[in-house]
C-alpha cells in the first residue's frame, strides 16, 4: 500500500520532503520535528514519519496521486547503458 511517510531504501531527506510537501519549501516546517538533520538518515527503512504543515499543492498532488516515490533504489548496483532493466549492459545496433 503506497504510503508517502514511510522511509524507504536509500532515501535521503530532501526526496523524502519532496515527497510529501511538493518542494523543498516543506523542509523547514519538517525539520522542527527533527532534533537534528542526521536524525532522519539514522531512521529505520519502513519507519512511519509524521509530516508537520504537509498542505495540498498541485507538485504535491501530482506525486501523491499518482504514487511516485522519488530517488528511492531496490539497493542493486547501478549498470551504465542497461536500458532494459535486466542487470546486463545493452548495445544498439
Amino acid at each position: 500500500m503506497y504510503n508517502p511517510n514511510i522511509k524507504r531504501p536509500n532515501q535521503n531527506l530532501f526526496d523524502f520532503v519532496i515527497q510529501n510537501y511538493g518542494s523543498l519549501d516543506g523542509l523547514s516546517a519538517f525539520l522542527k520535528t527533527q532534533s537534528s538533520v542526521t536524525e532522519f538518515a539514522s531512521k529505520d527503512i519502513g519507519t512511519v514519519i509524521k509530516t508537520p504543515g504537509n498542505t495540498p499543492n498541485a507538485n504535491k498532488n501530482n506525486i501523491q496521486g499518482n504514487q511516485i516515490t522519488i530517488a528511492t533504489s531496490d539497493g542493486k548496483e547501478y549498470i551504465s547503458n542497461d536500458y532494459s532493466d535486466d542487470y546486463n549492459i545493452d548495445y544498439f545496433i
